[in-house]
């Protein structure tokens, strides 16, 4: 059972509100537009017809949402460190679907260490409070499973985060950055019955024009 496609699309803008000898505050502002589908269907299964996968499964939010954040980094000599408080708000009470993901509050803290200029090691923590899902399908959809029940989503979760960074300074690759963390929970307070959550590996890659 797969779902894939285009996901929601964001834009996000960062304006620096204060700078200091050792660091830097800004503010994001970003908006997430629902093209992602919220209706993907299972195939149909013993003559029955096609009914719609779980609310995880889905590929967008559905709605319009804000997404605000306040970050601030600071630097001295080989350390650094940082915090963020973020945010994603919905903007309507329901999808064409019939529900709405819950609301999210992220906090996270880090701090890292440079070898030199192009790696660095980070070690970070995580915070994320996550209200259940309003509403539900209004189309056919078969329960058969906790994810087939809007009440068995959102809750508590906190995350610690082991990294390592680097760039490429010259060559042909000069310019772009590359990150890879392994981010394990260590507390889960869910909403309702949720699968146990494991741990995962998370790579990225930016170039800088």
């Amino acid at each position: 059972l797969t779902a894939a496609g285009v996901g929601d699309t964001e834009l996000h803008a960062l304006v620096k509100l204060a700078a200091f000898a050792q660091g830097e505050i800004h503010l994001g502002l970003g908006v997430s537009a629902p093209t992602g589908k919220t209706d993907l269907k299972m195939r149909p299964m013993m003559g029955n017809p096609a009914a719609l996968m779980d609310y995880g499964m889905q590929l967008g939010s559905g709605t319009w949402d804000f997404k605000p954040s306040l970050t601030y980094t600071g630097a001295a000599g080989k350390i650094g460190w940082g915090a963020q408080v973020s945010g994603t708000v919905r903007l309507q009470d329901k999808n064409d679907s019939g529900y709405a993901l819950g609301d999210v509050v992220q906090s996270t803290a880090w701090t890292s260490y440079a070898f030199s200029d192009s790696i660095s090691v980070s070690l970070r923590g995580l915070y994320t409070d996550q209200d259940s899902i309003k509403g539900g399908y209004t189309d056919t959809h078969v329960r058969i499973s906790p994810a087939d029940y809007s009440s068995n989503y959102g809750g508590q979760f906190a995350d610690v985060g082991v990294g390592l960074n680097g760039s490429f300074k010259t060559g042909t690759l000069a310019g772009t950055r590359w990150g890879i963390e392994w981010l394990q929970p260590v507390s889960d307070k869910a909403e309702g019955y949720q699968l146990q959550r494991k741990g995962s590996l998370v790579f990225n890659w930016a170039v800088h024009l």
